[in-house]
Parts: structure tokens; sequence; C-alpha cells
């Protein structure tokens, strides 16, 4: 599917090392080509490269040493960030969650679900690949191959050495606002929510697994608000619904408060602008003049945007310290969110 010569360098490299395979085929989308891979692969270990990323010089071997030593169906291990301009970092995404580790799928450590969910920065027994991608994915389509392969209960291990390099592509589907404004994300997620495994797994996983999602959810959310849609907000509605389904204390999951607060964000946007306003003016008045006081209005403005949200803990403080409105009147307050009269005085203080 290369318009390029990249055929013909793949071809030079295979008249010179036997071991390398060049597939030509009729570009299918990404998950078309892993699937024609894995259709040929003969070895006992696969591992994914993106079109725009590479290895480091030594990491197939280094991979391959770690995941033999324990006989593990799946290895993870660090990446670099590499950059445009030829630098790179190391990424502390895994190695903050995770420290050389060892365990089975269904006795893993909380904190695995939120390491990287990708299908690169890994190495796989092709045993365990036994599946294939969802062609029809357009989005999320590995992170959903990727716990599909996590539910059949592998051993994993984790390696914190960076073998991988990312480099982060503007023109990725990742930053696609027509994938965002066609909620393709949560094709992904109904696609692994329709899998049998799926179904038969724990509670504790579902919970994990979508409170995982919710974090790409809300980092959609959040760069691409000016696409998000009422029918992308109903999905993140039902998407919030099934975690607590799936847990007493939705709370307490990593991801669940973000993407919630987010959604708060996005649904009133029209109504937190007129607060960051009015908040603006209350500011200037402070500074002009200490003994100022609120009038009713500001007070239900800041009461409503504040009590709504948990979150704002120290803003809450600081402003109550400002403003002298007590946390009961604030929750007390937040009745008033649906008063048309309210509304309208919010619009004059405002102006």
């Amino acid at each position: 599917g290369s318009t390029d010569n990249s055929l013909e360098i793949l071809n030079n490299y295979a008249q010179n090392d036997s071991r390398i395979k060049v597939i030509n085929k009729e570009n299918g989308g990404v998950s078309s080509a892993r699937n024609s891979g894995l259709d040929i692969a003969e070895g006992k270990y696969v591992m994914f490269v993106d079109s725009d990323d590479w290895l480091e010089l030594n990491a197939c071997e280094l991979a391959y040493n770690e995941i033999t030593r324990f006989d593990s169906d799946l290895l993870v291990f660090d990446i670099y960030n590499a950059n445009v301009d030829g630098t790179k970092q190391i990424s502390h995404w895994l190695r903050t969650f995770l420290k050389n580790e060892i365990f089975y799928f269904n006795s893993c450590p909380e904190k695995f679900f939120y390491s990287q969910t990708s299908i690169w920065g890994k190495l796989f027994k092709k045993s365990l690949l036994f599946n294939k991608f969802n062609a029809n994915l357009k989005k999320g389509e590995d992170t959903a191959y990727f716990w599909q392969t996590c539910l059949y209960n592998p051993k994993i291990s984790v390696l914190n050495l960076p073998l991988y390099n990312y480099l982060a592509n503007p023109q990725s589907a990742m930053f696609s606002t027509i994938n965002v404004e066609n909620c393709e994300i949560f094709n992904s997620l109904n696609y692994l929510k329709s899998l049998r495994i799926f179904h038969n797994t724990s509670s504790y996983n579902k919970a994990h697994i979508l409170d995982r999602f919710a974090l790409s959810v809300e980092y959609e959310m959040r760069h691409f608000k000016n696409c998000i849609s009422k029918e992308y907000c109903d999905n993140v509605k039902k998407l919030l619904k099934q975690i607590e389904n799936y847990t007493k204390k939705p709370e307490r999951l990593r991801y669940y408060k973000k993407l919630k607060k987010t959604l708060f964000k996005v649904e009133n946007k029209k109504i937190i602008d007129i607060f960051d306003k009015i908040k603006t003016k209350i500011t200037k008045k402070i500074s002009d003049n200490k003994s100022y006081e609120c009038n009713f209005p500001i007070d239900i403005v800041y009461c409503w945007v504040d009590g709504n949200d948990p979150d704002w803990q120290n803003e809450k403080l600081e402003w109550q310290k400002k403003l002298g409105v007590p946390y009961s009147d604030a929750v007390n307050m937040c009745r008033f969110l649906d008063n048309e009269e309210l509304k309208y005085s919010l619009r004059s203080v405002a102006k």
C-alpha cells in the first residue's frame, strides 16, 4: 500500500536476510496489515512495530532473553517518547506503575490496568495471538485487542528498560477530529464488551478495563472539545453508568471521576464560561476593595459550579475564604441549577 520506494527498500533487505518476509498488499488499514503479518509469522514470539516508530538495536535480543527467562506469555517493556527533532525521553508511563514484576492477568496488581495498553512496546507468545484484529475499527483497535488477549489470563512479565521508540504523529488516528466526531473510540469499546470472554471475566476486571477506556475518552474530550457532540456525551454517560454497574465505589477508580468532571465541563460550557467571567470580576473587586461582599447571583454561580465538582477542593477552600460562602450553603444552592430566573440573573451579571 505504500506509494514511495518502501517496497524496493524492503525487497533489498529480504534479498540479504532470509528471515525477512515482505507482504505487498493494498492498503487496508493497520488491523488488516497486522492480520496479514500474523498469518505468515512462523516464530514463537511476535512483536508489533508501527510504521513511524523504531526499535533499539538490541531490543529483540533483550526482550527474547527476558520473556524466555520466566517463560512468560507476554512481556511489557519501557519505551522512549521520540520527537521529530531527534531528541527523546524515557516514558515514565510504565515504570510509574510497574517495577520488573511477574504475574498472571487475573491476579495482576490494579496498577497494571493503567500501564500502556497499545500492542507495541510488548513481546507476545504467538500462541496467545489466535484472535484476529477487527479491521472495521478505526480507533482503539489495538487497545481492544490488547484487553481481549489479556482476558485469557496470560503470564505477564515487566521489563523496565526502554526498547521501543514511539514517535507521536499528528496525522495518526489518535489526533483525528473525524474519529472524534464519529465516536470511533466507542465502537472499539462496544466491540470489546460484545465478546464472550469479556462477559465471562470478573466485575473487577470489567470495571478497571472500562476505567482505562475512560482515560482515552477523557483525553479526547479535553483536546477536541469543539468536536464533542451530544451523541458523544450520551456515550460517555453510558460508559460511566457501566462502570458504576461493575463496582460499588466507582469514585475510587483512577479515571472515573476525572471523566465525570470533564463531561460536566463540556455539557455546561456556557455556564462555566459565565462563571469564569464573574470570577474575574470578583477577583478584581476583591483586589480593589478588601471588604467587598458578593451579591446573590454571584454567590449562586460560585456555589453551583463548586458544589457540583468534588475535585475542586483547593479552589473551593480558597474562594470560601475570599467570598465567605460556607460549603453547606454551596451544596444547598445547587438546587437552583435548573432555575430559569437564576440563569437569567447569571447572564445579566456576566454582561
